[in-house]
């Protein structure tokens, strides 16, 4: 862990110039965002989640350094999770002129406790001076229903939304939420999302390595 600790503060450090294509930011981001922005992981457990995530070289999917791309999720005990409430996506989106870049940021309540989908899971946030500043609504249109669920594109600078869909569990145990149909598609351009129609109802999976744009 003392390993760890270093290597974050020379990350943060760094903040300023890191850049996305490498991978530098996205560490940036997994070790500095508000607990809030990350399924509520405290500070302190951030070093544990980076572990579990890079146990061995190229080792685990969930993390994808040249794409700036990232899913957590764990299926293992209680006791060895940094202590996420859900799970959730992480997309690193470059911005003109090799200015800081964005960081995109769904987490997945609904899907993780049943609870009724509010806008406080998906957020768009930019690193200025050393502090997260949410910039979602100057960057997503304000038509864009925030209670969505939205999945990036491991390898696209595009974004998919579909809805969460109520159901009532089989096992008795009242109702809960999974992931509907694929409604349209979020295109990063120019330090903005355009909204796009998608070709394709469902959802992508996590291994979209190589598929571009004209795979939407």
């Amino acid at each position: 862990m003392k390993t760890i600790s270093i290597i974050a503060a020379l990350l943060l450090a760094n903040a300023g110039t890191a850049a996305a294509a490498d991978g530098k930011y996205l560490n940036v981001a997994i070790l500095s965002l508000p607990d809030r922005y990350l399924a509520d992981i405290p500070g302190a457990n951030r070093g544990r989640l980076l572990e579990q995530l890079s146990s061995g070289p190229f080792s685990d999917n969930r993390l994808d350094y040249g794409n700036g791309w990232l899913h957590w999720y764990s299926d293992g005990p209680s006791a060895d999770s940094p202590g996420s409430t859900s799970m959730f996506w992480l997309k690193i989106l470059p911005v003109p002129e090799g200015r800081v870049p964005f960081v995109f940021v769904h987490m997945a309540k609904p899907f993780a406790n049943g609870a009724k989908p509010e806008r406080n899971q998906t957020f768009v946030l930019q690193r200025v001076r050393d502090e997260w500043k949410d910039v979602t609504r100057r960057v997503i249109p304000e038509e864009v229903d925030l209670t969505l669920h939205f999945r990036p594109r491991r390898s696209a600078n595009i974004v998919e939304a579909a809805a969460y869909e109520r159901f009532e569990r089989q096992d008795g145990r009242g109702s809960a939420y999974r992931f509907g149909k694929r409604k349209f598609d979020l295109v990063w351009d120019d330090g903005k999302f355009q909204v796009h129609q998608a070709s394709k109802t469902e959802l992508s999976g996590d291994d979209d390595a190589g598929q571009g744009k004209e795979a939407r």
